[in-house]
C-alpha cells in the first residue's frame, strides 16, 4: 500500500509541460493523498483554495478609568448579630431560686420581672416577663404585662437607659406568641437557633401543662 502511494506521488510530482515550458505554479500534494498518508486535512487548507481573503478581527473596546475614581465594591451582606453581638458586657438576672433584686444602677423598684438583661456600655435593659395564658387570651396578657412595667421603664429612661419591656407569651398548650419571636430576633437569635429555641419553649409548656393536669387528681397536692 505504501509503495503504491509513493508511485502516485512520483507520478503527480513530475512537471507538466504547457506550451513548451514548465508551469510556474508550485506543487501541492492533493487532498486524497494526504488522507491516505495519514496527514490531517484542516478546514483552513480547503478555505485557502477557495478564498484567500481574510477578514480582519473586530477591534476590542477598552475603557480606561482614572486612578482617582474609586471602583464600587461588591456588596456582601453579613448576617446581623443583634443586640447580644453589639457588646460583651451583658448581664442576666432571673427570678428563680432566689428573690430577684432589680439592678439599682438602672432604677429602684420592688417589682420582680422574670428576667432582666442589661448592658452598661450600651445603656440598654430588657425587662422580660413570661406569661403562660390560654391561647385565646394572649393579647390580653401582653397588654397587662406591658402596662405593669411601663412605670419602671420610664424610671430607667430618666437615668439615661434605653428600656424595653418585653412580655412574652407561651400558651399553655404550646402556642408561642409573636412577642417571643420578636424578642429572640432582636437579641440576635435567628435562623436555626431561633427554631430550636421556639421548639424547646413550646415543648416545656406542654410538659408543664401535662404535669399540672395529672396533679389535679392527687389529693396530697393542693394549693396552700
Amino acid at each position: 500500500m505504501v509503495e503504491e502511494v509513493c508511485r502516485q506521488e512520483q507520478a503527480v510530482s513530475k512537471p507538466e509541460a504547457h506550451s513548451g515550458r514548465l508551469q510556474d505554479k508550485p506543487y501541492t500534494r492533493p487532498v486524497h493523498l494526504r488522507a491516505q498518508t495519514g496527514t490531517e486535512v484542516s478546514s483552513s487548507y480547503v478555505g485557502e483554495q477557495t478564498d484567500n481573503h481574510q477578514h480582519p478581527a473586530s477591534p476590542v473596546k477598552r475603557e480606561f478609568v482614572h486612578e482617582s475614581v474609586k471602583q464600587p465594591k461588591a456588596c456582601t451582606s453579613k448576617p446581623e448579630a443583634g443586640q447580644l453581638g453589639a457588646a460583651r458586657d451583658w448581664k442576666l438576672l432571673a427570678d428563680l431560686e432566689q428573690k430577684l433584686c432589680f439592678p439599682s444602677e438602672i432604677a429602684t423598684t420592688n417589682l420582680r420581672p422574670d428576667l432582666v438583661l442589661w448592658s452598661t456600655s450600651l445603656c440598654t435593659v430588657y425587662i422580660i416577663e413570661l406569661t403562660v395564658p390560654w391561647e385565646d387570651a394572649v393579647g390580653e396578657a401582653y397588654e397587662g404585662k406591658r402596662l405593669k412595667y411601663a412605670e419602671l421603664a420610664a424610671g430607667a429612661e430618666q437615668h439615661g437607659w434605653k428600656a424595653k419591656v418585653c412580655p412574652v407569651e407561651i400558651g399553655c398548650r404550646g402556642f408561642v406568641g409573636m412577642s417571643t419571636t420578636r424578642l429572640l430576633k432582636d437579641i440576635g437569635i435567628r435562623g436555626q437557633a431561633q427554631r430550636l429555641a421556639i421548639k424547646s419553649l413550646f415543648g416545656a409548656a406542654e410538659r408543664i401543662s401535662q404535669w399540672l393536669w395529672i396533679k389535679k387528681r392527687d389529693n396530697t397536692w393542693a394549693p396552700k
